[in-house]
């Protein structure tokens, strides 16, 4: 899985369609690139917003991609158990499984969502409360600690849980619903 790679091929069949070449559909999701997080309005006074947990990630990004190597560097500070290539060294060592430690969320099979999509959702959510609409925000990766095992959280959750609590939001968010953790976990905040 490589995102720049897919995110060419929905640029390119987006083109042919728009040229009249290519009457398939182009995928919406990769709509604008290789972001894969986007919001829109079901009904009136509801608004989905779709985080991607993934934006930075040691996976589905070339080598120099900057939001891969923003996650290197992110992860051999937080975890240097963890090898830059994101396959070797023994992750959990000198991490205690008490449900305490939030360190174990640097992990490979984990990302974050990065500060240019923070920003992107303080912004949505900034517009939503100032629309009188309620959101529900679509994670893969978890956004709260008590809602997952320490393991499965998204590198950046605090930082999201702050905008998603501030006087910015308003509010406006009525669920958070994630995904990752297999065993499932939920959480009233």
């Amino acid at each position: 899985f490589d995102r720049a790679s897919l995110a060419a091929k929905s640029k390119e069949k987006k083109k042919k369609k728009e040229e009249g070449e290519d009457e398939s559909v182009v995928s919406s999701w990769m709509r604008d690139g290789d972001k894969e997080y986007y919001s829109f309005i079901p009904a009136r006074g509801w608004r989905m917003v779709v985080l991607d947990s993934y934006q930075l990630s040691l996976m589905g990004h070339s080598p120099d991609d900057t939001r891969r190597l923003d996650a290197v560097e992110i992860i051999t500070r937080q975890n240097p158990n963890v090898s830059p290539d994101g396959r070797d060294g023994d992750w959990f060592a000198g991490m205690t499984d008490d449900g305490n430690d939030r360190r174990r969320r640097f992990v490979p099979y984990n990302g974050g969502y990065g500060r240019e999509q923070l920003d992107w959702l303080r912004s949505e959510l900034t517009s939503a409360s100032e629309s009188h609409e309620r959101v529900i925000l679509l994670s893969h990766g978890i956004l709260h600690p008590r809602a997952s095992a320490r393991s499965n959280l998204v590198w950046d959750y605090d930082v999201a849980l702050d905008v998603v609590r501030s006087a910015d939001a308003g509010g406006c968010v009525a669920a958070v619903l994630c995904g990752h953790a297999h065993p499932g976990y939920y959480h009233r905040d």
